[in-house]
């Protein structure tokens, strides 16, 4: 949000109008209208020294900093804003959403509530701290704000989205389908609550209900991927064709042996883009050395694998695990590729699945578990 300053302009002696301060302030908000930044911030530098005191000169330096990708700079001036001014909301919801993006989750939440505190009825605000909360797995105080919002906005297709997302993290997939519902019906273009929705519903075992929200989902938006998915229903039930007779682990002792595994690898920031626990896999979002990258996982468990539908990242890996006993003890890592093209790797025609034979054997040990 920008805030364009008016002040009475003022004459006074006989200089030049362009000097005077109100008149290089408006050039300055001008500067910055038309995307000028770095123009913008030398003006309102240069009116430091007599407009210091006012708070929306530091948020608009602060906002064109920001726009320059100086996040350090916009900080600092976004803090000085609120410093001197501690109501002004475009200072805090700017200052907040950065933290945001930083993963400060409660710290950015301390600055939405202040917003909350001064506008109880700001359904962005609320929304914006619920995903904080939900971020930072304080799941019942994002529910919290999300039926808050939904108490002022009914209608907030954002907010029904996002307490979706809440509810399938709590396991009530019926619940979850509700709210992508009315979030459909208040956004019929909505593409990602398409998307979840018919992921709860695969979840579900629902095959035609998620055929459906799913094919609607990449029409929508040609950045989802129907990657690794079978959208035909051939009636044969993949548990009575397991290739191995020994029973596999839950599926929560894999997914902990991946992260464990992966942190071992030097990945950081892990996190759950999604995951099919009946079909033992899950994509995985992580860092490391700075970059970030999606690890597909899954335990080889038939000749092929099946994902959920999350759009590929530029950077894949493939991390395949085999089941030597029911316990966690028993997996080991099968196969490990550090550049891998899910979509390379997809069979043909009705079973749209990775065939797990064409990627190399590489048996690795998994460390383990550290005892606190």
């Amino acid at each position: 949000m920008v805030v364009i300053i008016l002040l009475p302009l003022l004459t006074s002696g006989c200089g030049s109008p362009e000097d005077l301060p109100e008149v290089r302030l408006e050039q300055a908000v001008l500067l910055q209208e038309r995307g000028e930044f770095e123009k913008a911030i030398r003006v309102y530098t240069s009116l430091d020294s007599e407009l210091g005191q006012l708070a929306d000169l530091d948020h608009n330096r602060g906002y064109c900093y920001e726009q320059l990708g100086l996040i350090e700079r916009a900080v600092e001036n976004y803090e000085r804003c609120i410093t001197k001014d501690p109501q002004h909301l475009s200072a805090l919801n700017n200052l907040a959403a950065i933290l945001a993006r930083q993963k400060k989750y409660n710290e950015a939440a301390e600055l939405f509530t202040r917003i909350v505190q001064r506008d109880p009825t700001n359904v962005l605000a609320l929304r914006n701290r619920g995903l904080c909360y939900f971020d930072a797995g304080r799941s019942e105080d994002a529910l919290v704000d999300y039926n808050a919002a939904l108490s002022i906005s009914p209608d907030d297709s954002q907010t029904l989205f996002q307490r979706g997302n809440l509810r399938v993290r709590r396991e009530e997939l019926d619940l979850a389908i509700a709210d992508y519902s009315a979030a459909i019906q208040s956004n019929t273009d909505f593409a990602h609550a398409w998307l979840n929705r018919g992921l709860a519903h695969q979840q579900l075992n629902h095959i035609e209900e998620s055929h459906r929200d799913l094919q609607r989902a990449s029409e929508l938006d040609s950045g989802i991927v129907l990657a690794g998915m079978s959208l035909i229903n051939d009636g044969t039930d993949r548990r009575t064709t397991e290739i191995s007779v020994i029973p596999a682990p839950e599926w929560k002792l894999v997914r902990e042996a991946a992260i464990r595994q992966l942190n071992f690898m030097g990945f950081e920031d892990l996190q759950i883009l999604g995951e099919l626990k009946g079909e033992y896999s899950a994509i995985i979002e992580g860092t490391r050395n700075g970059a970030t990258r999606q690890i597909w996982v899954c335990l080889h468990r038939l000749p092929t694998a099946v994902f959920p539908i999350v759009a590929p990242a530029s950077e894949t890996s493939l991390l395949v695990f085999k089941s030597m006993s029911e316990s966690e003890s028993g997996l080991a890592v099968t196969s490990w590729r550090e550049a891998w093209d899910p979509r390379q790797a997809i069979l043909p025609a009705a079973t749209v699945r990775i065939d797990l034979a064409e990627q190399p054997i590489q048996l690795q040990l998994i460390p383990q578990a550290v005892e606190e």
